[in-house]
């Protein structure tokens, strides 16, 4: 097919010479069309769309090494790439803002700062990477393996600093191929990241001068057919147990947000899931198998330790050699006052609690509020 070069150059040429602020929505349009590639839509080939065009922009960047400075060149990368992830983030977690209307009379003044404040910081770890990576861009099919290698780093530091927000990162295009999510268990989801990001960005190069510019996207589609078919492989293996069996099941009410949290509605969202766990049916199991209902994170809008009734009522649906694993709120007095935590609870079928895991992690403005001195003045009008 000779004319598909011609056609993928041509496709290239609006990216390669936009400059200004053609430039950034480009960027930025590419960024939040990448969502299109995450769950629930899972159309993987769409990075394959835009990954190339960033690489495109990247390359309209660095292609004037002659004529800027190292630091314009390094700025200029550092807004296609703030741009891209704004576009990224902020199309794939502008959601974050419905737990900011629960409360709305108290909290919604943060709601623009979560729908867009957030996505703005986020993107800072994109724009970091790409500002290196066009500071040493090659003209060689070896920039793709760059960039990949640089957004994976950015994705690992976004994953650990403050507490970390590993949320969207392109490792999770795959998830909707069971097959292909099998090689995380061989490079971890940061070097999935580095693999999608690297493949996608492959038809990039079929915009590149001479013959073997078809080669980088051969590669990709024959790793990820062999990946594929590593994973379908894997899956289809049977599973040798090395422990009994044990019959797990997972109890999911339809409850809406801003209902979740209203005390007048704690009895009947608590009944509600004693409600699907009783008619939740074991089948093909004996008395003697162990039976764990597992519960979601923040199941019920009350202190579960501080509820003798609802601890009776749980020790009423456990049956002898079964579990229940829940989210609750705990709390926890201190000097500094009552301390409250995102934790699981493992309740024995005499209602007795077994363990418990405080979350460590927690998510920024969902979980704790950064710069909580800064935030509160801002709330009262004190600033």
């Amino acid at each position: 097919m000779p004319f598909l070069p011609d056609l993928i150059r041509r496709a290239a040429s609006p990216f390669l010479l936009a400059h200004g602020k053609r430039r950034w929505f480009l960027a930025f349009a590419a960024g939040a069309a990448s969502v299109l590639a995450l769950p629930p839509f899972n159309v993987l080939p769409a990075l394959f769309v835009t990954l190339p065009a960033l690489v495109w922009l990247i390359d309209g960047a660095a292609g004037v090494k002659d004529s800027v400075s190292p630091s314009k060149q390094i700025r200029a990368g550092f807004v296609i790439g703030w741009c891209f992830g704004f576009g990224y983030f902020l199309a794939g977690l502008w959601w974050i803002g419905s737990a900011f209307l629960v409360e709305a009379e108290q909290y919604a003044w943060m709601l623009p700062f979560a729908i867009a404040g957030l996505p703005a910081g986020l993107a800072l770890f994109h724009a970091a990477a790409i500002a290196l990576a066009t500071r040493f861009w090659p003209e060689h099919a070896g920039r793709l393996l760059l960039l990949a290698g640089l957004l994976a780093i950015s994705d690992w530091l976004r994953g650990h600093i403050l507490t970390g927000f590993p949320w969207n990162s392109f490792g999770y295009s795959v998830s909707g191929s069971l097959a292909l999510s099998q090689s995380a268990s061989l490079i971890g989801i940061f070097g999935l990241s580095a693999l999608v990001t690297a493949c996608a960005a492959a038809p990039a190069a079929l915009a590149d001068a001479g013959r073997r510019n078809w080669l980088p996207l051969g590669l990709s589609l024959a790793l990820l057919a062999g990946l594929w078919g590593w994973g379908t492989a894997r899956l289809a293996k049977p599973v040798e147990l090395t422990e009994p069996p044990i019959n797990i099941r997972v109890i999911q009410p339809n409850i809406a947000q801003k209902e979740k949290w209203l005390p007048e509605n704690k009895v009947s969202i608590f009944r509600s899931y004693l409600g699907l766990s009783k008619s939740a049916k074991i089948d093909n199991s004996t008395d003697t198998t162990p039976k764990v209902f597992v519960w979601p994170e923040s199941a019920f809008p009350f202190l579960l330790t501080s509820s003798p009734e609802a601890l009776s009522e749980i020790d009423s649906l456990l049956e002898p050699n079964q579990t229940l694993v829940t989210g609750a709120i705990r709390s926890e007095r201190g000097p500094d006052g009552i301390k409250y935590y995102n934790s699981i609870y493992v309740i024995g079928d005499r209602s007795e609690i077994l363990e418990a895991y405080d979350k460590v992690r927690l998510v920024p403005f969902g979980e704790y509020l950064p710069c909580p001195d800064f935030s509160s003045g801002w709330a009262s009008g004190s600033w």
